[in-house]
């Protein structure tokens, strides 16, 4: 099962590249998110990710990113020294938590599930 979804989800992805290279060209949507996505991060991000012990949440939208904010101080007032990273699918959700949380490590763009791309992000 594992072998064919990662097929369907190449062939799916092949499919609507134009699409999506359209936008990024004409639109300037994704530019932001594309390579963070393919799990390239900038080094900053790297550096603040260092350690032993991670705690990753994930919000998709921007009412995810907000509702999480409780949580997520709760975790960090009890774990002060465990590195969180949150992840966002939206450009506004990303946007959102770079500018309304406090005592996140890294804010990133959740990746594309690419089995080599899930590798190098974990």
């Amino acid at each position: 099962m594992y072998i064919l979804y990662n097929i369907i989800l190449i062939i799916g992805s092949i499919l609507v590249l134009p699409f999506y290279l359209y936008k990024m060209v004409a639109q300037g949507k994704y530019r932001k998110s594309f390579l963070q996505r393919l799990g390239i991060f900038p080094k900053r991000i790297k550096s603040n990710l260092k350690g032993d012990t991670l705690i990753w949440f994930h919000a998709v939208s921007v009412g995810e990113v907000l509702s999480s904010h409780p949580l997520i101080q709760s975790v960090r007032k009890k774990y002060p020294s465990i590195k969180i990273v949150l992840s966002t699918v939206t450009e506004t959700g990303n946007l959102t938590a770079n500018s309304k949380l406090e005592g996140v490590d890294a804010i990133i763009f959740f990746p594309f599930d690419y089995p080599w791309v899930v590798r190098k992000v974990i």
